[in-house]
């Protein structure tokens, strides 16, 4: 596997919702820290989360990373997506040396030239839509720029990897996928089913993605997928995030860097390294 230090990498970060708590032990004023290599490493400040020693957006900035996918929806209806969204622009005015928000593919790059780590907002589930194809385009605007259709079960959309019964995409899908392309939000396939993700990848007029996901060829699971899976969305454009969750590994809890390794050389064998990127 190659790595080309030139290219401006991206990966993929699911980010867990924190208690509700405010913190208290901050300081109104910027921190740096030590590493303890000599490097002073940014300090992210947040007023919607319990104290804690340090956040995973402080070590993708020391890692270099350049941009991250991160999750503000998952099982939210259109409230509380609303509030996390919110929450996540107040993270962003309060640690703008930090962090970036991406709402084109131009503030990637600014992100990289300006040493931030590029925020892309991204859902795992479509829910937060209810049954108004319109809000697509409000979250757009909001700086939303990944859906995932559906998240292991059945929805509006479609189903999700875990249905006993795949339906396909609905026709509700079909308007969701064609708002998402007509405002430029990626259709995310990671956790849906089979059948619903070749319809969904037949009918995008735009590439779409399996942003996390292992090759079912090194585990049989049902969030991993199959070879003619990967190559089937890769030949029509799309792009493969490989994951690094252990539990979709051959050795579960006893995977090693080692074993992430093999999964995401695995993938790039069977559709090249142009279409792979690395998920947290």
């Amino acid at each position: 596997m190659k790595v080309r230090h030139d290219e401006i990498g991206i990966v993929v970060l699911k980010v867990c919702r924190r208690n509700r708590h405010h913190e208290t032990s901050q300081p109104a004023h910027r921190k740096q820290r030590d590493g303890g290599d000599g490097v002073q490493h940014r300090r992210f400040k947040s007023h919607a989360a319990p104290p804690h020693r340090g956040h995973p957006v402080e070590d993708l900035h020391a890692g270099g990373v350049t941009a991250v996918n991160c999750t503000c929806s998952i099982w939210e209806g259109l409230r509380d997506t609303l509030v996390n969204v919110g929450r996540w622009n107040s993270w962003f005015r309060d640690n703008d040396d930090l962090l970036l928000p991406v709402k084109v593919v131009a503030d990637i790059a600014r992100a990289k030239n300006e040493n931030r780590v590029g925020i892309i907002l991204g859902w795992q589930n479509t829910s937060a839509l209810e049954d108004r194809v319109e809000l697509v385009d409000v979250f757009k605007t909001l700086g939303v720029g990944v859906m995932q259709l559906t998240y292991n079960t059945q929805n509006l959309v479609g189903s999700g990897c875990y249905e006993s019964r795949d339906s396909g995409l609905s026709d509700f899908g079909r308007d969701v996928i064609d708002e998402m392309n007509r405002v430029g939000v990626v259709v995310d396939l990671s956790h849906v089913g089979a059948r619903t993700s070749e319809d969904a990848i037949r009918h995008s007029k735009q590439p779409v993605a399996y942003s996390h996901c292992c090759p079912a060829a090194l585990l049989d699971h049902p969030r991993n997928k199959t070879d003619e899976q990967l190559r089937f969305i890769v030949e029509h454009g799309g792009f493969v995030g490989v994951t690094t969750y252990p539990w979709f590994l051959p050795k579960g809890a006893d995977s090693t860097v080692d074993d992430c390794v093999a999964a995401i050389d695995y993938v790039i064998n069977q559709v090249g390294e142009e279409r792979v990127g690395i998920c947290l």
